[in-house]
């Protein structure tokens, strides 16, 4: 009777903890804004939220064990394969089995921001709108819509919504450090809310098909970009110089290049985009990778997805210092001259890139899975990179870290052909293949791509049925 009046009081303790750390908006949790507002204080302020839990608890007569690190994943409600050691704020949810109340959702949905209000301008200036029966000629009011994006973010000013209407828009958009925006009243693109605004190359000359250079404080949200030109590589989107915008809930698909592809990106952020079957005719498929981040430093990625595409799913190849939380890379390599990769964690030689050699990532909980060659590469990059919580599995070689010294946490390999584990790697508390111990299909609620947001599973994609450690 005591153990089950604990076992209550526990699930109790665990529903007044998520109803009064309740905060989502359009699928961005407001705790990845408090731990992530500032990079430089990313640790001060895990421990500040870890401080909050604690402080909580007690409010609630709650008792905790032991907190651990990843604490504040639990009672943000995402996946974290869990140690036989690990106590969160609300027990041993992994030995408990239990569901998060609100698990996590990987990728794009249309659905995301269908809610919100059609008319607001949120970042202190006014809406705009833009439809593909508009015109440039009109005011760009509600009803008098302007025709082309491009059009629109050159004319509109610093703080104003510009929201496109459901549709097809066909051209080209260029943008090249025309925009006005600023840290205080940033620029924002979106769809307009129960609305989706797709942009398709399929009617273009071809060339990459939305392109920005020199801009800054820029935010994309709720969109399509798709099929850019067959007759050379195209990505959809290309950016250069490019600071501290933001892409939200994006799709980029079957384009002929990259999904998204950038040189010189800085402190930019990502959530919920996923790049999906681009692949490129003209190299073989060496040139469509899901993200390329070829340069750059402090770029942040949360729950984005990279599948299906020719060449990797994120390359980061000469860029360093990015974050990866919640990412999925799977399948990617379908073509033959594509390297294949699910995470490739640096190295530049060539120029203009000499002497960058990128690494220094971190990745906590992210998923490779499926990749032709290799699930988490080095490749040849002597700065290592840190990673928690992570699993690879079926992904030719899992894990290919040889030389560089990285830390890898309670991560997972399965089902590849065998890791290459360096002896300058720190291995702590992991299991599979490359780390010793035995992992099984079966360890896991489901492990089939299909599943990944499976809301009758209850989002459970490669949840442990059991403790793993």
């Amino acid at each position: 009777m005591f153990m089950l009046l604990r076992y209550v009081g526990d699930l109790a303790c665990r529903n007044r903890f998520l109803k009064a750390l309740d905060r989502r908006h359009d699928a961005d949790f407001a705790l990845d804004e408090a731990v992530n507002a500032t990079w430089k204080l990313k640790a001060m302020n895990r421990m500040l939220i870890q401080g909050f839990v604690i402080s909580l608890s007690l409010a609630l007569g709650c008792v905790l064990p032991s907190l651990n690190p990843f604490a504040e994943r639990f009672v943000r409600g995402d996946t974290f394969v869990v140690t036989s050691t690990t106590y969160l704020a609300f027990g041993q949810c992994a030995s408990e089995r239990v569901s998060p109340e609100k698990a996590i959702f990987y990728g794009y949905d249309k659905s995301i921001g269908a809610g919100d209000d059609p008319y607001a301008a949120p970042y202190g200036g006014v809406s705009r709108y833009v439809s593909p029966s508009g015109s440039d000629h009109g005011t760009g009011s509600y009803l008098f819509p302007w025709q082309h994006i491009q059009y629109a973010m050159t004319h509109a000013n610093a703080g104003d919504t510009i929201y496109l209407r459901g549709g097809v828009y066909d051209s080209i958009i260029d943008i090249n450090g025309n925009v006005s925006a600023s840290a205080l009243y940033p620029l924002e693109v979106r769809s307009y809310p129960g609305e989706w605004a797709i942009i398709d190359g399929t009617n273009t000359s071809g060339g990459n098909l939305f392109r920005i250079f020199n801009a800054s404080w820029v935010i994309f949200r709720n969109f399509e970009v798709r099929n850019s030109g067959k007759n050379r590589v195209s990505n959809g989107f290309y950016v250069e110089n490019v600071t501290d915008c933001e892409w939200h809930n994006i799709y980029m698909h079957d384009n002929n290049g990259a999904g998204f592809s950038s040189k010189e990106l800085y402190r930019c952020k990502f959530y919920n985009c996923t790049a999906k079957n681009n692949v490129d005719t003209q190299t073989a498929g060496d040139s469509a990778d899901g993200f390329s981040i070829t340069s750059g430093k402090k770029n942040e990625f949360y729950r984005c997805v990279a599948i299906g595409n020719s060449d990797d799913g994120y390359d980061n190849w000469a860029a360093s210092s990015h974050y990866f939380e919640d990412c999925v890379a799977a399948n990617n390599g379908k073509g033959k001259g594509g390297d294949g990769n699910g995470f490739k964690l640096g190295k530049a030689d060539p120029a203009p890139y000499q002497g960058l050699r990128g690494g220094k990532h971190t990745l906590v909980c992210c998923i490779a899975l499926g990749n032709r060659f290799r699930g988490y590469s080095e490749n040849g990059t002597t700065n290592g990179s840190v990673l928690t919580g992570c699993i690879a599995y079926a992904s030719g070689q899992n894990w290919e870290l040889p030389n560089a010294p990285h830390k890898v946490t309670h991560c997972i390999s399965f089902g590849g052909t065998g890791d290459m584990i360096g002896p300058a790697t720190t291995v702590v508390e992991s299991k599979g293949q490359g780390f010793g111990g035995t992992v099984h299909t079966s360890d896991f609620e489901s492990v089939d791509l299909a599943d990944m947001n499976n809301q009758s599973l209850g989002h459970r994609f490669f949840f442990p049925t059991a403790i793993m450690f």
